[in-house]
């Protein structure tokens, strides 16, 4: 769609050669100019839904947005003939039908403007959070012009330091990645450390470990808020490793170490399995699946102490390194890139690394002071984020694989970790943000 809208914006330029040389020579990274206007006799009721709609749609800088208002209760052709004369190629409509209390049903409408053609269009009965369902037409906007799946119907959680009468908790806050910690949603407030939250890949549901006074167990949340022990050995209960088909791995203390098991549930009897895939000759933690047989961990050798990635085979149990003897840890996975994201030490600092598994290449993403730390990849597999470790506090920072740029979700002189990004939800958000 986008190549298409291109080629008309060169024709248009055509008559005029000066003209066409500079947008052939800046065609590559101009910004698309989509123009967001509101229409209809009721536009202050979705007023916040245009902006936050607006704002996902700018996230990625591929697109330069004009918001605009129009004084009609319907699109006119002329109206939007006027649109493309001044090089608007698209345009984005949004306009109330009705509105009872929180119940709103309005309509959004996508249009080639040079062709004045529609090229999609919904009506959406909104019953809560307008942002919620902002997010969700974003998401199908950005399919239909980009060709490819979005990432605005999902949502980042992370762990904040907070301190209460004179203790240190803490809690899990979950937010949208356009709106950062600015929006942020509290999800876990237990008074204890709850940290290391991973999303599970198909149900409505998030793990995390739980400091308790006997030992660190494994918890679960769902949707509604609901909380609930998985596991509760002694010692360490880390958060699990889930294939797409629902394999579980799951790191646990036995022996004096960290060994991943993989968990299965005996229905017939109603028991619990564990069957160890290491053993005490590495502490391995951090897994992720890569496919149903192989999962990517960090191994922490017991001779040398020292840290680096590894590839498991879960059916022969034999494990391969993929870093040398470096100081590397927290491997992620993406599928869409068929990449492994994790954090190598540099010059005494730990950077962002990634690992191609097709071309079996190794590359740097970043190399700005700070540790960085606990990588999570965006469903779309186009960015990154991590938690920073600096001076003036651990922020969560965002990397973008396409504009090679880091930007931070949460403020100078907080405390926030383990940031994880959520699979991408088709009807609604696993919260409000």
């Amino acid at each position: 769609m986008i190549k298409k809208i291109l080629i008309l914006i060169v024709l248009v330029f055509s008559s005029f050669a000066q003209a066409l040389e500079i947008s052939i020579d800046a065609k590559k990274h101009a910004k698309m100019p989509l123009v967001v206007g509101t229409f209809g006799l009721e536009q202050v009721k979705i007023e916040e839904l245009v902006s936050q709609l607006a704002k996902d749609l700018e996230f990625s800088q591929q697109f330069k947005i004009e918001k605009i208002k129009i004084n009609d209760d319907r699109l006119q052709k002329d109206f939007l003939q006027g649109l493309a004369q001044r090089n608007m190629p698209l345009g984005l409509f949004v306009n109330v039908l009705s509105g009872h209390g929180k119940t709103i049903q309005f309509e959004w409408r996508l249009y080639d403007l040079f062709s004045l053609k529609m090229l999609a269009g919904k009506i959406v009965t909104c019953h809560g959070s307008l942002n919620q369902v902002a997010h969700i037409v974003a998401n199908k906007v950005w399919q239909e012009l980009m060709g490819v799946t979005g990432f605005f119907n999902s949502v980042i959680v992370a762990c904040q330091k907070v301190k209460k009468n004179n203790k240190i908790y803490q809690y899990i806050y979950a937010f949208h990645v356009t709106n950062g910690a600015v929006g942020k949603k509290l999800l876990i407030d237990t008074h204890t450390i709850s940290m290391a939250p991973r999303w599970h890949p198909k149900r409505r549901l998030l793990y995390y470990s739980q400091h308790t006074p006997k030992n660190v167990r494994l918890m679960s949340v769902d949707e509604h808020g609901r909380k609930k022990i998985v596991t509760d050995f002694s010692g360490l209960n880390l958060t699990p490793a889930i294939s797409p088909k629902g394999q579980i791995v799951v790191s646990l203390s036995s022996g004096g170490c960290e060994k991943l098991y993989r968990y299965d549930y005996d229905p017939a009897h109603k028991t619990n399995k564990f069957t160890a895939l290491t053993d005490c000759r590495m502490h391995a933690v951090s897994p992720t699946f890569i496919d149903e047989e192989h999962v990517v961990f960090c191994a922490i050798e017991s001779a040398s102490k020292l840290p680096r990635i590894a590839i498991l085979n879960t059916v022969k149990r034999t494990a391969v390194f993929l870093t040398g003897k470096s100081f590397c840890v927290s491997p992620a996975y993406c599928a869409m890139q068929h990449k492994i994201a994790y954090c190598k030490k540099i010059n005494g600092v730990q950077q962002i690394f990634s690992y191609d598994l097709k071309t079996k290449e190794h590359a740097q993403l970043t190399s700005s002071s700070g540790d960085k730390d606990e990588c999570s990849w965006s469903p779309c597999g186009n960015y990154l984020i991590f938690t920073e470790y600096g001076k003036q506090g651990n922020r969560i920072a965002l990397y973008s694989l396409i504009g090679r740029t880091v930007n931070y979700l949460t403020p100078i002189g907080e405390s926030w970790s383990f940031p994880a990004w959520s699979p991408c939800y088709d009807d609604s958000l696993f919260v409000e943000c």
